[in-house]
């Protein structure tokens, strides 16, 4: 089974009232894994960040040749569910 890893930041702003904040998710690099039964792990792990706005900025797909698991091009996309799921929603 594949791993992931979250970092979390904390960035400051004068663009926010006092007291508002805002909290994001970023999905990258993630090469068209699978995180568990149709990304339950990741699902999950997004969810607990309960954040404002899930970001996908890169390398979420990727294209595999016919046969192998992952989410781009000739695939099998039941791989791409879970993620897709999540990112339909607007929030987790």
């Amino acid at each position: 089974m594949h791993r992931f890893r979250t970092k979390e930041y904390e960035l400051t702003t004068e663009k926010l009232k006092s007291g508002e904040s805002l909290k994001f998710v970023v999905l990258t690099d993630l090469h068209g894994l699978v995180y568990g039964e149709e990304n339950e792990e990741l699902i999950h792990a997004v969810k607990k960040a309960n954040p404002d706005v899930v970001l996908s900025l890169g390398d979420l797909v990727v294209p595999f040749p016919a046969g192998n698991p992952g989410c781009g091009r000739d695939s099998d996309e039941g791989a791409c569910q879970g993620i897709s799921r999540v990112l339909r929603s607007g929030k987790p």
